[in-house]
Protein backbone atom coordinates (compact mmCIF):
# COMPACT_ATOMS: atom_id res chain seq x y z
CA UNK A 1 0.00 0.00 0.00
CA UNK A 2 2.77 2.40 0.97
CA UNK A 3 4.70 1.94 -2.27
CA UNK A 4 1.57 2.35 -4.36
CA UNK A 5 0.61 5.61 -2.64
CA UNK A 6 4.20 6.85 -2.88
CA UNK A 7 4.22 5.92 -6.57
CA UNK A 8 1.09 8.02 -7.20
CA UNK A 9 2.46 10.96 -5.21
CA UNK A 10 5.94 10.97 -6.78
CA UNK A 11 4.95 10.33 -10.42
CA UNK A 12 1.63 12.10 -10.89
CA UNK A 13 0.38 9.34 -13.18
CA UNK A 14 -3.29 8.55 -13.67
CA UNK A 15 -4.65 5.58 -11.76
CA UNK A 16 -5.18 3.55 -14.94
CA UNK A 17 -1.57 4.24 -15.92
CA UNK A 18 -0.25 3.19 -12.49
CA UNK A 19 -2.00 -0.19 -12.47
CA UNK A 20 -0.81 -0.91 -16.05
CA UNK A 21 2.92 -0.55 -15.27
CA UNK A 22 4.88 -3.78 -15.69
CA UNK A 23 8.38 -4.57 -14.45
CA UNK A 24 9.62 -4.41 -18.04
CA UNK A 25 8.49 -0.75 -18.27
CA UNK A 26 10.95 0.31 -15.55
CA UNK A 27 14.42 1.35 -16.66
CA UNK A 28 16.53 1.07 -13.52
CA UNK A 29 19.71 2.32 -15.19
CA UNK A 30 18.08 5.54 -16.52
CA UNK A 31 15.58 6.22 -13.69
CA UNK A 32 12.68 6.18 -16.14
CA UNK A 33 9.34 4.44 -16.54
CA UNK A 34 7.39 3.91 -19.74
CA UNK A 35 3.78 4.83 -19.10
CA UNK A 36 0.98 3.38 -21.22
CA UNK A 37 -2.03 5.67 -21.49
CA UNK A 38 -5.26 5.62 -23.43
CA UNK A 39 -7.13 8.48 -25.05
CA UNK A 40 -10.14 8.03 -27.33
CA UNK A 41 -9.62 4.25 -27.43
CA UNK A 42 -6.05 4.74 -28.69
CA UNK A 43 -3.02 3.63 -26.67
CA UNK A 44 0.09 5.79 -26.43
CA UNK A 45 3.40 5.63 -24.57
CA UNK A 46 5.35 8.31 -22.77
CA UNK A 47 8.53 8.01 -20.79
CA UNK A 48 8.80 9.85 -17.50
CA UNK A 49 11.72 10.49 -15.20
CA UNK A 50 11.43 9.01 -11.73
CA UNK A 51 12.82 10.47 -8.54
CA UNK A 52 15.90 8.48 -7.39
CA UNK A 53 14.39 7.66 -3.98
CA UNK A 54 11.31 6.14 -5.63
CA UNK A 55 13.51 4.24 -8.05
CA UNK A 56 15.38 2.65 -5.11
CA UNK A 57 12.08 1.51 -3.62
CA UNK A 58 10.95 0.12 -6.99
CA UNK A 59 14.25 -1.71 -7.44
CA UNK A 60 13.77 -3.58 -4.15
CA UNK A 61 10.08 -4.20 -4.79
CA UNK A 62 10.57 -5.49 -8.35
CA UNK A 63 13.43 -7.89 -7.67
CA UNK A 64 11.26 -11.00 -7.17
CA UNK A 65 8.86 -10.10 -9.99
CA UNK A 66 9.02 -11.61 -13.47
CA UNK A 67 9.76 -9.45 -16.53
CA UNK A 68 6.12 -9.07 -17.62
CA UNK A 69 4.51 -8.96 -14.15
CA UNK A 70 2.38 -5.98 -13.24
CA UNK A 71 3.99 -3.66 -10.72
CA UNK A 72 0.75 -3.45 -8.75
CA UNK A 73 -1.42 -6.51 -9.09
CA UNK A 74 -4.83 -5.01 -8.42
CA UNK A 75 -7.61 -3.16 -10.24
CA UNK A 76 -8.40 0.55 -10.36
CA UNK A 77 -11.25 -0.06 -7.93
CA UNK A 78 -8.96 -1.81 -5.44
CA UNK A 79 -6.45 1.02 -5.83
CA UNK A 80 -9.13 3.48 -4.84
CA UNK A 81 -10.01 1.33 -1.81
CA UNK A 82 -6.36 1.35 -0.72
CA UNK A 83 -6.26 5.16 -0.82
CA UNK A 84 -9.56 5.43 1.04
CA UNK A 85 -8.35 2.94 3.66
CA UNK A 86 -5.37 5.15 4.55
CA UNK A 87 -6.74 8.66 3.89
CA UNK A 88 -10.51 8.40 4.32
CA UNK A 89 -13.48 8.51 1.99
CA UNK A 90 -12.85 12.12 0.93
CA UNK A 91 -9.57 11.30 -0.82
CA UNK A 92 -9.23 9.75 -4.27
CA UNK A 93 -6.30 8.43 -6.29
CA UNK A 94 -6.65 11.34 -8.69
CA UNK A 95 -5.97 13.80 -5.87
CA UNK A 96 -2.39 12.54 -5.79
CA UNK A 97 -2.05 13.52 -9.45
CA UNK A 98 -3.21 17.06 -8.68
CA UNK A 99 -0.99 17.20 -5.59
CA UNK A 100 2.02 16.13 -7.65
CA UNK A 101 1.41 18.93 -10.16
CA UNK A 102 0.90 21.63 -7.53
CA UNK A 103 3.94 20.46 -5.54
CA UNK A 104 6.06 20.45 -8.71
CA UNK A 105 4.99 23.97 -9.66
CA UNK A 106 5.55 25.33 -6.16
CA UNK A 107 9.13 24.10 -6.26
CA UNK A 108 9.87 24.96 -9.88
CA UNK A 109 12.40 27.65 -10.61
CA UNK A 110 12.29 28.28 -14.36
CA UNK A 111 9.51 29.02 -16.85
CA UNK A 112 10.44 25.85 -18.78
CA UNK A 113 9.29 23.76 -15.81
CA UNK A 114 5.67 24.05 -16.98
CA UNK A 115 6.73 22.25 -20.19
CA UNK A 116 8.44 19.52 -18.19
CA UNK A 117 5.31 19.14 -16.07
CA UNK A 118 3.19 18.91 -19.23
CA UNK A 119 5.30 15.98 -20.41
CA UNK A 120 5.32 14.26 -17.03
CA UNK A 121 1.54 14.55 -16.76
CA UNK A 122 0.95 13.40 -20.35
CA UNK A 123 -1.08 16.47 -21.34
CA UNK A 124 -1.27 17.08 -25.08
CA UNK A 125 -2.44 20.66 -24.59
CA UNK A 126 -0.30 23.04 -22.52
CA UNK A 127 -3.47 24.82 -21.37
CA UNK A 128 -4.46 21.72 -19.42
CA UNK A 129 -1.19 21.91 -17.52
CA UNK A 130 -1.43 25.68 -17.08
CA UNK A 131 -4.71 25.23 -15.23
CA UNK A 132 -2.59 24.13 -12.26
CA UNK A 133 -1.11 27.63 -12.12
CA UNK A 134 -4.53 28.89 -11.01
CA UNK A 135 -4.47 26.57 -8.01
CA UNK A 136 -1.46 28.28 -6.46
CA UNK A 137 -2.33 32.03 -6.65
CA UNK A 138 -0.91 32.73 -3.17
CA UNK A 139 2.48 31.68 -4.47
CA UNK A 140 2.41 34.65 -6.86
CA UNK A 141 2.86 37.02 -3.92
CA UNK A 142 6.04 35.24 -2.90
CA UNK A 143 7.36 35.35 -6.47
CA UNK A 144 6.54 39.02 -6.84
CA UNK A 145 8.23 39.87 -3.55
CA UNK A 146 11.53 38.64 -5.02
CA UNK A 147 11.38 41.12 -7.90
CA UNK A 148 13.32 44.34 -7.43
CA UNK A 149 11.60 47.44 -8.88
CA UNK A 150 14.21 49.98 -7.73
Amino acid sequence: DHLFITFLWMTGVRIGEAVAVQKQHISLDRDEIKILWQKNKKYNWRTIAVHPSLMKMLMLYCTPKKYDDLLFDFSRQNADLIVKKWFGSGVSCHMFRHSFAVNYLRQSSTPQDILVLQRLMGHKNIQTTMNYLQIVPNDMNEGLSKINFY
